[in-house]
């Protein structure tokens, strides 16, 4: 398990910083073409990574596997957007927290939020989704998992904003 949250530190890591250090140069529409290409890439890896460890550490019966992937697969892509909108309001969180201003200020937490309750909703739907395929022991393994890794992804995000300790 500790293997398996260190690569996904890792494949967190260097796409973020990749992330933070766009060209300040390029045209807004080659930044934001570049952005959410990296944003794409970073996703992707941070799917592979979650697939894995949830694979590791679900200890699923062969039945259950089976009918256990299709559901997470949809779970999955119905997640995606969602998680690209945290990453979207970090990096606006990052470039604009010095010239913000009460109003940018409140729409970035509106939409965190919004984001949040988007997540629940999504979360409350899949409950029974996956309630049909697994025990209740395996759905809330798989959903105290799902929040670890997303809480990993979270810390990770916010290590990249300097604290003062």
């Amino acid at each position: 398990m500790k293997r398996a949250i260190a690569l996904l530190a890792a494949i967190l890591v260097l796409p973020l910083a990749a992330l933070a250090e766009q060209p300040a140069k390029a045209a807004p529409s080659d930044a934001e073409a570049q952005r959410k290409k990296i944003v794409d890439l970073i996703l992707t890896d941070v799917a592979a990574a979650k697939s894995d460890l949830i694979s590791k550490n679900m200890g699923l019966s062969a039945a259950e596997n089976s009918k256990f992937w299709p559901v997470y697969e949809k779970y999955e892509k119905d997640r995606l957007p969602i998680a690209a909108q945290r990453m979207k309001l970090w990096k606006d969180y990052y470039d604009g927290f010095d010239k913000m201003d009460a109003k940018k200020a409140n729409e970035l937490l509106a939409r965190s939020l919004d984001r949040l309750a988007k997540l629940e909703q999504l979360k409350r739907r899949y409950v029974k989704e996956f309630q049909k395929v697994l025990s209740p022991q395996n759905t809330v393994r798989f959903f105290f998992l799902d929040a670890g890794i997303d809480t990993l992804i979270e810390a990770q995000l916010v290590s990249d904003y300097p604290l003062v300790y």
